[in-house]
């Protein structure tokens, strides 16, 4: 995302950075103060995948319906196994996830887009509900399915923050 920002700035879109304290974590009244009615997009990390910090996806969600009209963009890709924090992305919303990162097979994602109508990826076909054309890898969406529902399974969360945090 960072890259795309960075190339949305140089053909002349406004990006704001908002920067992180000492500890990783957002401050969410600069979030606040930056926010305007006509944000477009709010992109946040679900989980640093270098600090292990986890975002406060709910409350963000919250800011952001209450001070912008802006989607609300959750890269959720180092996050896939985590309980309540992959359930789901508050208001209008796009969340991604990636397979690897639940050990499934590589180069495979999932996209939640919730009241936010998207362009097709490809042109061509009615697959994904119009969002793009081509044949499906099922077997790769299953794998992604049955990694998913392991990572659900999975409790030692609190042993490894644990561990983080030591």
């Amino acid at each position: 995302m960072r890259n795309l920002c960075e190339h949305l700035a140089q053909i002349g879109c406004e990006v704001t950075w908002l920067e992180v304290n000492e500890n990783g974590e957002l401050n969410l009244d600069d979030l606040r103060k930056t926010l305007r009615r006509d944000t477009g997009i709010v992109s946040v990390m679900m989980a640093n995948n270098e600090t292990g910090v986890l975002f406060p996806i709910e409350e963000i969600g919250k800011i952001i319906r209450e001070n912008s009209d802006a989607v609300f963009h959750v890269d959720g890709v180092q996050a896939l196994q985590g309980s309540d924090r992959s359930k789901g992305t508050p208001g209008r919303s796009v969340r991604v996830v990636r397979s690897q990162v639940a050990c499934a097979a590589r180069c495979r994602g999932a996209l939640h887009s919730r009241s936010v109508k998207l362009p097709p990826f490809i042109i061509g076909g009615a697959q994904e509900a119009g969002r793009r054309a081509g044949t499906s890898a099922v077997p790769n969406i299953v794998g992604l399915g049955a990694a998913s529902e392991l990572a659900m399974k999975f409790d030692e969360h609190e042993r490894i923050e644990t561990l983080r945090n030591s």
